[in-house]
């Protein structure tokens, strides 16, 4: 039987209306290897639709584009070997920096279209940001002509997106309204219309977001292979963390059994700490005696390669 059910699905997503959309989603071919920031054209396909949006790649000729180390810290790739950048809010302004392609087939009015993409917060601009989307448009952008903000996408993040560590997912659907062929990702909401994590305190802060994997598709598994992870933030699997502020332990209460391994715990400079756990009840409590007051980061995986942050005040 499952034998059975695994060629039906290979079926559904190998069928003609399954392909994505996106040609070249994960920047992997490339004209030539970065050099410097605002090289996303290098990425085949890709360009800025507004300001200036970055190119990393292992193969850059500078440490600071390189990947997995460059000008804004460590992130290893989603998959492959590169990805591209942009900054999604600025406390001063509504500075956005928007990428964007063509897509390999314009949209049919009145078909249902699944989208989802990959981000991955740095810590140097010391908050996170909602409103992370992908929003279409039947003409192209550019530095000098770019794309407006004008708080509208059709596929958005409706929580700040604060994990520094893992790759989030970002997933939904749409119903085109017109024969779209570009694709954009970006912040497309003013500040007014942007809400922010502080992960440090600062409350003068800025959000610079790594992108990865981008899908479009008329079949949901194409865009997400996991059909439980269809939507924004299938975190329905985390119950509760609490308490917060935590003293000498953390409960950890979910839907299904977590595993040790699945439990990360971070300081704001993304440097993992060991903590001792035992498991009761099915929840896992953390003893954090000997971890200083401060704010950390809490990662548990969905056992589906997402992971689910919170953040943790820790006061003993």
């Amino acid at each position: 039987m499952k034998k059975i059910w695994k060629y039906f699905f290979l079926l559904l997503s190998t069928s003609a209306g399954a392909q994505n959309l996106v040609s070249n989603p994960d920047f992997e071919t490339y004209s030539s290897c970065p050099s410097g920031p605002d090289e996303l054209y290098k990425a085949v396909g890709w360009n800025s639709f507004r300001n200036t949006p970055d190119y990393f790649h292992t193969c850059a000729t500078v440490v600071q584009f390189s990947v997995p180390y460059n000008n804004f810290g460590y992130q290893q790739p989603y998959s492959g070997n590169a990805y591209g950048g942009f900054w999604a809010f600025d406390y001063s302004s509504s500075y956005r920096e928007i990428i964007g392609r063509q897509l390999s087939d314009v949209l049919t009015i009145g078909q249902k279209y699944y989208v989802s993409f990959e981000v991955a917060l740095i810590v140097y601009g010391q908050c996170g940001c909602d409103k992370i989307g992908a929003k279409f448009s039947t003409v192209p952008f550019s530095f000098t002509s770019p794309a407006p903000i004008n708080n509208f996408a059709h596929v958005y993040s409706s929580v700040a997106i604060i994990d520094t560590i893992n790759w989030t997912r970002v997933s939904g659907s749409f119903i085109a309204d017109s024969a779209y062929n570009y694709i954009m990702l970006g912040n497309f909401f003013d500040n007014a219309n942007t809400d922010t994590t502080q992960i440090i305190g600062n409350p003068n802060c800025t959000a610079y977001y790594y992108l990865d994997n981008v899908c479009v598709s008329t079949d949901s598994l194409t865009c997400n292979p996991s059909p439980e992870l269809i939507g924004e933030y299938n975190n329905d699997f985390l119950s509760e963390v609490f308490p917060n502020p935590a003293g000498q332990y953390l409960i950890i209460k979910s839907n299904r059994p977590i595993k040790t391994d699945e439990i990360k715990f971070y300081n704001l400079l993304s440097q993992p700490l060991k903590l001792e756990s035992t498991e009761l009840g099915g929840n896992k409590y953390l003893l954090q005696s000997s971890v200083p007051d401060g704010i950390y980061m809490l990662s548990v995986n969905d056992g589906n390669k997402r992971s689910i942050s919170k953040k943790i005040i820790i006061h003993n």
